[in-house]
């Protein structure tokens, strides 16, 4: 008798289980836009507000793994908009190009910031890149945070996009949860990026990665992971990393 009850007890625990994750697979088929993603509930996993430098203003994640965003209606805003126009207008005969996809804290927005000061560099996002104007430039940075061990997908649509070159020079940087230097047994989330543009004829002359303020997911409720980041040594080692790229006489 009680192994028929606890044969009926798993039966009925298999039944209810199997029920809710049916209901669970069917209500989430059902959101199709971010505004029904925002308002659905114990459905959604996280909802993250960007402060940064790029299109997107919010993202929702449902649990079962969809994610939905809501675009800026203007791409850059307030001093945001001034800041990069003056960069681009004091640097109208500039040699060196950043293009940068930076949002949520604005991480990778400081580093590219750092480097341009030093290489007199353009900073501009993938939505303002015209594939055939890159001929201009002799020296070119590819960066953004990295997202599930890769750059972000803004990034990797334009490398994409490029003509073939011959060896032109070019360099990846990026900010992540966890930096690179302090994973060596990871995938190496440049990986990706950098075959697109080697595939390209681009020459890769050099990498930087430092780590950046990270509140995705649970990590928003214990205040994120390397607050503060990048701090003033990262800032510091950016520069320095600018300037090798500019003192390496095959530029």
């Amino acid at each position: 008798m009680n192994k028929t009850k606890k044969i009926v007890a798993i039966f009925l625990l298999v039944f209810i289980i199997g029920t809710l994750a049916g209901i669970f697979g069917y209500l989430n088929t059902k959101i199709t836009t971010f505004d029904e993603c925002e308002t659905a509930g114990w459905l959604v996993r996280s909802i993250t507000v960007y402060d940064g430098f790029g299109p997107i203003e919010k993202e929702c994640t449902l649990w079962g793994g969809k994610h939905f965003v809501k675009q800026r209606t203007q791409e850059f805003t307030g001093d945001q908009k001034n800041d990069t126009t003056t960069t681009a207008s004091n640097n109208s005969t500039s040699e060196s190009l950043l293009i940068l996809f930076s949002y949520h804290h604005g991480n990778t927005e400081k580093i590219a910031k750092a480097m341009a000061g030093v290489l007199g560099a353009q900073i501009k996002t993938p939505q303002q890149i015209n594939p055939e104007e890159l001929q201009e430039y002799r020296l070119i940075g590819f960066g953004s945070g990295i997202y599930d061990q890769k750059h972000h997908i803004s990034v990797l649509d334009l490398a994409d996009e490029l003509p073939q070159v011959t060896n032109k020079k070019a360099f990846i940087f990026s900010t992540s949860g966890v930096a690179r230097k302090f994973a060596p047994d990871a995938d190496d989330p440049h990986t990706p990026l950098r075959e697109i543009l080697q595939s390209k004829g681009y020459v890769i002359v050099d990498e930087f990665n430092c780590a950046g303020w990270n509140t995705n997911s649970i990590l928003k409720i214990f205040g994120g992971m390397n607050k503060g980041r990048p701090n003033a040594e990262d800032i510091k080692d950016a520069e320095e990393f600018a300037q090798n790229l500019q003192q390496n006489r095959s530029l």
